[in-house]
């Protein structure tokens, strides 16, 4: 009675799971159809975006998007030179603004730049109002005012940025404030604790407007003899950390020195502007001799800027391409270029750049830095669309700290001579690989609807392919205490099974070595389960030596472990003879 029930238990398992394995193989052929019909809706809304791109935009349209940016310049008296310890008496933090102003507005066709400039102290004043920076003429007048500032006394950095906040009051898109300052607010001689809680609450609520308002707020502290304060680094610090990181795009930055300031400013620029940047590629002096390094230029660049700064104005400096031909300052055969800048700072900027080794020539004295900024011409690669024009979806580069590297180290020193003539950005971008676009596109689609239905073959084919079925029950003797669990092979959907202690699919650390279940082909009679030898394991009393067919009620012995295979669907006909495996071979022995 005991075996009759036994019996029809696995009759019923056996049932069930050839309704899974049937719903399985429905389900998976409705889901490869469904998927298969989604691939070619999303194709065709590709090709219908790549057709109307195609048609109304192979020039390049400016874009609206404005940014408003406020510079402003700490100019108390800790940054002259005071007694010989001065933070900045080379006044280098006015060629980095310098650099600043010229690279923010090297283009214009992305978004429009706009841009006015703070100096504080004691009090702060507006020494020009926000101004487009489309223009060379404009970028000369607040370069000019870079020059020879003056002394302001303390430093009172909640009204400075009071000032800049007010100033962007009711201006549209993009907002930013970049501070620069050599220590911590002294507004006063002596503040009482007071004055000092109620000033640092005041500098918090202001940080809070401006996120509020969307304004960025970057902060660049300029490392000195006063930035040694214990204050500085556990008061004021963590809150200009703070206040910047509410603001979304805002940094904190450190510079340790004012030479590292150019490269802090560059930074800003590329964040600002969504553009990808491989930092200095240049960064050395101009020998008698003359300096010349090469800049390699990956392909599929869309935009090539080289930001270069000299030591000195008399420098000179030519840009090879990889042909060997020297970049002009006029449109040519390669593409648009563009120089701005002042006597120490040019901007270089190529369209559609060919790849290569690029070379960079300096003929003068002094350390010459230069920056590889760059914008790709195809944000993803698929599907086969380069935009013919620079994005705002690229990321800007990222800072992961807050310190950023030294850039220039020589100081300039006044030299009277002539200076570069600088000649406007470039205007919109027009590609020239634009056209025969739509060829490759189709190609490409058509590929990808081959390799899509070949997959889809390919996948019903391996549906059809057997797969273990049966259920596996594992039962492990420790001490007094037994503990079993099973497995339904069919579930795990493989052609085979590993067994074993360590990466498996059925893990059994009690097991001295791996072992094997898998489906093998049968041209007579269907595929056969078969385990694999294991000299460790023994099968119906028999040592496994060799790989042998699994039947149900096949039990497996290995040191604690007692495995029992049940599978009504490879039951061992009553007149086929059992396997004896020998040391031998595979001799005949009839079954019981």
């Amino acid at each position: 009675m005991h075996s009759f029930f036994t019996t029809m238990a696995k009759a019923g398992r056996a049932v069930q799971e050839s309704n899974r394995r049937r719903r399985r193989g429905c389900w998976l052929r409705f889901a490869g159809c469904i998927g298969f019909l989604g691939l070619l809706l999303v194709l065709f809304v590709l090709l219908a975006f790549a057709l109307a791109r195609k048609a109304g935009a192979l020039e390049a349209v400016p874009s609206t998007e404005t940014l408003a940016v406020q510079l402003v310049i700490d100019n108390s008296n800790s940054m002259f030179d005071k007694d010989g310890v001065g933070t900045d008496p080379e006044l280098l933090r006015m060629a980095a603004a310098r650099l600043f102003i010229e690279y923010l507005g090297v283009d214009d066709t992305r978004f429009h730049p706009s841009c006015g400039l703070i100096f504080f102290g004691t009090e702060s004043y507006a020494m020009s109002p926000l101004m487009s920076l489309a223009e060379t003429s404009q970028r000369a007048t607040l370069a000019e005012l870079l020059t020879d500032p003056e002394r302001l006394g303390w430093t009172d950095h909640l009204k400075a940025l009071e000032m800049a906040r007010r100033s962007l009051v009711g201006v549209e898109g993009r907002k930013a404030i970049i501070l620069l300052t050599d220590g911590k607010p002294e507004w006063k001689k002596q503040p009482v604790l007071v004055e000092q809680a109620a000033y640092r609450d005041e500098m918090a609520a202001l940080g809070r407007q401006l996120a509020d308002e969307g304004v960025a707020l970057f902060i660049i502290l300029l490392a000195g003899p006063h930035t040694a304060d214990a204050e500085i680094a556990t008061v004021w610090q963590p809150m200009w950390q703070d206040m910047a990181a509410a603001t979304g795009e805002g940094r904190f930055l450190i510079a340790q020195d004012a030479t590292d300031m150019p490269g802090v400013y560059h930074d800003i620029v590329v964040a600002l502007a969504g553009r990808q940047s491989a930092g200095a590629v240049i960064d050395d002096i101009v020998s008698p001799a003359g300096l010349r390094q090469t800049v390699p230029v990956e392909p599929a660049l869309a935009r090539l800027i080289l930001v270069v700064r000299k030591s000195y104005p008399s420098t000179t400096v030519t840009i090879y391409r990889p042909d060997g031909a020297a970049a002009t300052r006029a449109a040519d055969g390669q593409g648009l270029v563009a120089v701005s800048g002042e006597p120490l700072e040019e901007i270089w900027t190529f369209a559609n750049p060919e790849p290569g080794d690029w070379v960079v020539a300096a003929d003068g004295e002094g350390r010459l830095t230069v920056w590889k900024d760059f914008e790709v011409a195809t944000p993803t690669p698929e599907p086969p669309t380069p935009a013919p024009a620079p994005t705002a979806t690229i990321p800007a580069t990222p800072m992961a700290t807050a310190t950023s590297a030294a850039t220039a180290t020589a100081t300039p020193m006044p030299v009277p001579t002539a200076t570069i003539a600088p000649v406007s950005p470039a205007g919109p971008v027009k590609s020239d690989r634009s056209d025969g676009r739509l060829v490759p596109l189709l190609l490409g689609i058509v590929a990808v609807l081959a390799a899509g239905a070949a997959g889809y073959i390919a996948m019903r084919r391996r549906n059809r392919l057997p797969v273990l079925s049966g259920t596996l029950h594992v039962y492990e003797a420790t001490g007094e205490t037994q503990t079993s669990k099973s497995f339904d092979l069919y579930t795990m959907g493989r052609t085979a099974v590993i067994l074993g202690a360590g990466e498996s699919d059925i893990r059994l650390p009690s097991l001295p070595s791996p072992l094997v279940l898998r489906v093998q082909p049968n041209p007579v009679g269907g595929p056969e389960i078969v385990i694999s030898a294991n000299p460790d394991v023994t099968i119906d009393g028999r040592r496994l030596v060799a790989d042998q067919p699994v039947y149900d009620g096949d039990v497996f012995v290995a040191g604690g472990l007692r495995l029992r295979y049940e599978n009504l669907q490879r039951r061992r006909p009553r007149n086929r003879p059992a396997v004896q495996p020998t040391r031998r071979g595979i001799t005949p022995s009839v079954s019981k």
